[in-house]
């Protein structure tokens, strides 16, 4: 259609680089007639269908164009997907020539500049061509999320990463929904916690998760000095031992519930790092923690740690521990 109107001398108006001539009358007669002429062409090469977008406005052909623009070239982020995903998948045709196969990757290129907004620049291409390789790798288990993705006015890395996390449990595996939704994650931790209670108050003594040495701690005399102390203590972390099922052995299960088999036997209600680089699903939060020498630190985040533990020269199941303190002021792991 455009290469007919510009045989016409009618395409530059069409676009609206013609505009109409200020005061002189004979002009702007001219002009007139010529955008009417305009106008006609395009609502009669449109279909009755079609027609119905053109309500209103049938005597001004800038006005059509742009409608029939925004109707039929979507210059969404999901419309250039599927342009680019068509582009990458052209392949020469047994019975083409290698110059039609170079004719289509024009048409394809076309296509896709035609589908790119006027102040589209090169860093916005950089970084959607990011997010659609994120999107192209999706298995199709995905394939009502990768929909809702496409049909998003707007898309960038950070809101595509978030869009991620919000797709995947961490703890299940399971989609449409996070960890700090999962509901066996909740009963996991609330049980976990409640263990750790019951413990506590019974005072049980744990053992070593290793075959070859057993330690037994008892739980520290609390001061007198603390007691009067203004500073209210939440968290402790003193000596704690692994009640080990054995994760080496192969019938073992991955252990994501470690909180349950992990022993705060003498007081310990949290673990904690000073590493921040092994914390996942990182949340800020300060508390303060007593140590086994009584002095008092702060926390400054905590969030979940998988360990990777090597028991007689031998790599076993990694086990995930939650609610692990980061203490970046703590020098002892």
């Amino acid at each position: 259609m455009q290469a007919w109107l510009m045989t016409k001398g009618l395409w530059r108006l069409v676009f609206g680089a013609e505009k109409c001539p200020g005061t002189d009358a004979e002009a702007i007669e001219k002009w007139e007639l010529r955008a009417e002429k305009a106008a006609g062409a395009l609502y009669l090469n449109v279909t009755k269908e079609q027609r119905i977008h053109l309500d209103g406005i049938i005597d001004d052909p800038v006005k059509i164009w742009e409608k029939l623009a925004i109707v039929h070239v979507s210059k969404k982020p999901g419309t250039r997907f599927n342009a680019y995903d068509d582009f990458f998948s052209i392949r020469k045709k047994e019975d083409k020539s290698l110059q039609s196969l170079m004719t289509r990757i024009d048409e394809g290129m076309h296509q896709i500049q035609n589908l790119r907004p006027t102040d589209f620049s090169l860093s916005e291409l950089d970084d959607e061509l990011t997010c659609m390789a994120m999107i192209r790798a999706l298995p199709d288990q995905y394939a009502h999320f990768t929909s809702s993705l496409l049909l998003l006015g707007t898309l960038d890395k950070t809101q595509l990463r978030d869009a991620f996390l919000a797709e995947e449990c961490d703890f299940c595996g399971l989609l449409g929904h996070t960890q700090d939704k999962c509901h066996k994650y909740i009963a996991r931790h609330q049980q976990a916690v409640e263990g750790a209670k019951n413990r506590y108050k019974c005072g049980n003594k744990a053992q070593a998760g290793s075959s070859n040495s057993q330690n037994t701690f008892q739980q520290p005399k609390s001061s007198p000095n603390n007691a009067n102390s203004s500073t209210v203590v939440t968290e402790s972390a003193e000596n704690a031992s692994l009640r080990s099922i054995h994760p080496s052995d192969p019938h073992c299960p991955l252990q994501l519930d470690a909180d349950i088999d992990w022993n705060a036997d003498t007081g310990a209600t949290s673990h904690m790092t000073p590493h921040r680089h092994w914390v996942h699903h990182y949340t800020p939060y300060r508390v303060p923690i007593k140590l086994a020498d009584h002095t008092v630190v702060y926390s400054a985040g905590v969030g979940t740690v998988v360990f990777n533990p090597v028991m007689n020269g031998k790599v076993a199941r990694a086990v995930e521990f939650s609610r692990v303190l980061h203490v970046p002021i703590k020098n002892k792991a």
